[in-house]
């Protein structure tokens, strides 16, 4: 079947005359999702608000946070590349 040779000119009439064994229905892919409503949540007071706060206070804490933008470190003026290798390693700890 590989070395059957078919000129257009030959296939164009065939098709033309079998059209509907080269046609296919029209088909769609439908996705959905169905979406429940929620009740609504009850409403909370103030006082009830205060007392959450209280009972709970150190969920609402936050560490101190510094940025640091540039770590100097001495380096000795002799000494070389060790010298420097040693100021980076100490600025990494």
């Amino acid at each position: 079947m590989a070395a059957v040779q078919v000129a257009d000119a030959d296939l164009e009439p065939y098709v033309k005359a079998h059209q509907p064994q080269f046609s296919q229905p029209e088909r769609r892919r439908l996705q959905y999702v169905l979406l429940a409503p929620s009740p609504q949540a009850a409403a909370v007071s103030d006082a009830e608000v205060d007392a959450y706060y209280k009972e709970h206070g150190s969920e609402f804490d936050e560490p101190r946070r510094l940025r640091i933008a540039h770590v100097l470190v001495r380096v000795p003026p002799v000494g070389g590349s060790d010298a420097e290798n040693a100021a980076r390693r100490r600025s990494r700890t």
